[in-house]
């Protein structure tokens, strides 16, 4: 979508805006009854301006028939989510 509002940004352009622009992916499935279920919450960590790699925050196991696990990694925006929105979760308060 981004490079169709302008065709003259790069493919290289486009991808570094949205690397810097995004930084939680959640994972969605849909299940055969239909409805839709989180089943990851991953991290985008930025290597680079061009580089980037997902870090598992939480996942689903057993057939995403089970509740989120967490994968005790702490992302690095929790102070973030703490202070702006009040989210706390007891596996990253070390």
């Amino acid at each position: 979508l981004t490079l169709m509002g302008n065709s003259n940004i790069s493919s290289s352009v486009a991808r570094r805006q949205i690397i810097s622009a995004v930084d939680i992916i959640v994972h969605l499935a849909r299940l055969s009854e239909g409805m839709r279920k989180v089943v990851q919450i991953s991290e985008l960590n930025k290597n680079s301006k061009a580089d980037f790699e997902f870090n598992d925050i939480f996942y689903a196991a057993d057939n995403y028939m089970a509740d989120l696990r967490c994968t005790g990694r702490i992302p690095s925006i929790y102070p973030k989510l703490k202070s702006h929105a009040g989210y706390s979760h007891e596996a990253f308060e070390k």
